[in-house]
């Protein structure tokens, strides 16, 4: 998949500490040996960071800044010819739940849905950001959901392109993929053209694994302004997708570990009902917390959603 090997080991890049502005990425033809390298951070960011007249800045959420249908034994028979869904339906048959499509109400703000029938529900959804990780966190994470019947969303970056295995098992359980740039860069500090640079490697590796243009982009530490709006919009047909609810996942670490009961208190004190959930599937705390959290969240009376891509 030459496609994937090129777009995925450029992002090599990232081993710099945290560079504002990152210079253009190249994409070598022979991939070179890679080590894995630490997420940069920018320091001082203290939520998303926006430039856009009107637009939510967010400024109770918390930057995103890490540390390093049942089956059926019964024969369903075809509905009758001419598309028709009318008559008896087959002992067994179980009619598949209507989905409800939910969407943000702005740029950091909750999601809510014009559907009649999602009046009253309180949904969550859970994303993660800078993985996969090859370290065992986002195998735990994938097996965690897996045993609630979770779906999430992961945005990936040019670290976690390089384990091409778990971007392809995060698209097979059925999770949304979406592009967390290149290096990890403050989107906001770069031309339009270093935009696109730490956009579209990670762009075509997820359209390489799904087959489908990704529709969300999650921007590091929130910071976006109308430039990377409209790029994200008009060439690549995506939405800027920030946050609700920080997991607080990355902060107040000793040693790059926080206890896992301290992950829940943090989320489950700023839960509301269309939260969007940011966590960070690199953490290993993260992952041991999310059993629990998951429970607790259920506990309260929440259905947990995805964005449609």
């Amino acid at each position: 998949m030459p496609v994937v090997l090129a777009a995925s080991i450029s992002l090599t890049a990232c081993s710099r500490a945290a560079a504002p502005n990152p210079a253009p990425v190249e994409v070598p033809t022979t991939p070179p040996a890679i080590t894995a390298p630490q997420t940069p951070t920018t320091p001082g960011v203290k939520g998303p960071i926006t430039e856009v007249p009107g637009q939510s800045q967010n400024t109770g959420a918390k930057p995103d800044k890490p540390q390093q249908d049942p089956p059926t034994n019964a024969p369903v028979t075809p509905p009758p010819a001419g598309g028709s869904t009318g008559g008896t339906q087959p002992i067994g048959h179980v009619d598949p739940k209507p989905i409800i499509k939910w969407h943000p109400r702005g740029i950091g703000l909750p999601l809510t849905s014009d559907d009649p029938a999602a009046q009253g529900k309180k949904v969550v959804v859970l994303t993660f950001d800078d993985g996969p990780t090859d370290t065992g966190s986002t195998v735990s994470i994938l097996e965690t959901l897996a045993a609630e019947n979770v779906k999430a969303m992961f945005f990936i970056t040019g670290y976690g392109a390089k384990h091409m295995d778990l971007v392809k098992r995060i698209h097979r359980e059925g999770h949304v993929l979406g592009p967390h740039t290149v290096t990890h860069a403050n989107l906001r500090e770069l031309s339009p053209a270093g935009v696109r640079e730490e956009l579209d490697p990670v762009v075509k590796v997820i359209e390489e694994v799904s087959g489908q243009k990704p529709k969300w982009l999650r921007p590091p530490y929130g910071a976006y302004n109308q430039s990377v709006i409209d790029i994200a919009k008009n060439d690549y047909g995506m939405e800027v997708l920030t946050w609700t609810d920080g997991s607080l996942d990355w902060e107040g670490t000793k040693g790059g570990y926080k206890d896992p009961n301290l992950v829940i208190k943090d989320t489950m004190g700023q839960l509301h009902p269309g939260a969007v959930v940011l966590m960070h599937d690199t953490l290993k705390h993260t992952a041991e917390a999310l059993p629990e959290l998951i429970k607790k969240i259920k506990a309260e009376g929440y259905e947990f959603v995805v964005l449609p891509n």
